[in-house]
């Protein structure tokens, strides 16, 4: 829902330059749908009061627009060398990203393969692990029955 202001803010009496200051702020905030114009024209009036106030002068506020100056043939050389140079700088830039993440890709590659082989040799350690442990309780129960002494307190725990 756009701002809307008072219908006494839109009518045309005319009080001073304040007032007409205060109307286009007013006239900006409805076609801009912002307040900030309302706001920065307060805080202009509450500014000249203080000052008024205290004693001092007026204070006028111009903006001119900036002047585009028109560039010398040394400063137009000169801008195209910077975005040249600019440039080279952004493709060195990239292809250094292009390359690190390359090297990135193939360290990813390495690790995995590792991981796989890793995870494949652990399988393979585990299984021969049960393969041992299996022998050991069997030739154990083989001892305990043939009277031989019990060597269990010389395997690991589990």
């Amino acid at each position: 829902m756009p701002f809307t202001f008072p219908a006494i803010m839109n009518t045309a009496h005319s009080c001073g330059p304040v007032d007409e200051e205060l109307a286009k702020a007013v006239r900006a905030c409805e076609d801009t749908d912002s307040i900030l114009p309302i706001l920065k024209e307060e805080l202009k009036c509450t500014i000249q009061k203080r000052r008024l106030a205290e004693g001092k002068t007026e204070l006028t506020v111009q903006f001119t627009p900036p002047t585009k100056q028109e560039l010398s043939p040394e400063e137009i050389i000169k801008k195209e060398n910077r975005r040249e140079q600019n440039r080279r700088a952004a493709r060195k830039f990239r292809r250094k990203q292009a390359e690190l993440a390359r090297g990135f890709q193939q360290r990813i590659k390495q690790l995995e393969t590792e991981n796989v082989r890793l995870r494949e040799q652990l399988r393979r350690l585990t299984q021969e692990k049960g393969y041992i442990q299996g022998k050991v309780h069997a030739h154990h129960a083989m001892c305990e029955n043939s009277g031989v002494p019990d060597v269990s307190m010389l395997l690991p725990s589990q």
